[in-house]
């Protein structure tokens, strides 16, 4: 069986004061049965001093933009994950150093879907259902985090299922 890669992508936007226990934790990930692809920052116009945090982490894709928000940052997050996984991070939030490690066996193993709610089996029809509408977010369904493996901070997606379903309709 192969192994899954996995992109982290962090999302900043003026997060100088934590971003880098963000990426520290991203970059500190215990091996496992899995690959881990890169590490991307998605810099939404920051004007602190975040780009000299990025540069303790020489390792790490830093990809900058105007700022639009964090809807057009999330678009992009999933335009530049190159792993067949997506690993959200947020700037101000850290991952354990098992996250990867634990997460992998169900990330290869895609039986960990029937622990999600019905409508919820799909990753394609997660994304729609958690996809923006007119610049708010709907909130995730509890079942996700309550019973999914994929619970540990954040939650993991298949990126080639989250592009999709991020396109215009």
């Amino acid at each position: 069986m192969t192994q899954p890669s996995v992109t982290i992508v962090v999302l900043s936007h003026n997060y100088e004061r934590y971003v880098g226990e963000a990426l520290e934790s991203a970059v500190s990930q215990e091996p496992g049965d899995y690959d881990l692809t890169e590490v991307v920052v998605i810099d939404d116009g920051s004007t602190d001093r975040s780009h000299d945090v990025y540069a303790r982490f020489p390792g790490v894709r830093v990809v900058n933009k105007a700022h639009e928000g964090f809807a057009a940052t999330l678009t992009r997050a999933v335009d530049e994950a190159s792993g067949e996984w997506l690993a959200l991070l947020d700037a101000d939030d850290a991952f354990t150093p098992d996250k990867l490690r634990r997460l992998a066996p169900h990330l290869a193993n895609p039986a960990f879907l029937p622990s999600m709610p019905t409508a919820f089996r799909s990753p394609s029809a997660l994304i729609r259902a958690v996809r923006p509408a007119r610049s708010s977010f709907a909130p995730l369904p509890r079942g996700i985090y309550c019973r999914s493996p994929t619970s540990c901070s954040s939650t993991c997606w298949p990126t080639s299922a989250t592009a999709s379903a991020c396109q215009s309709p």
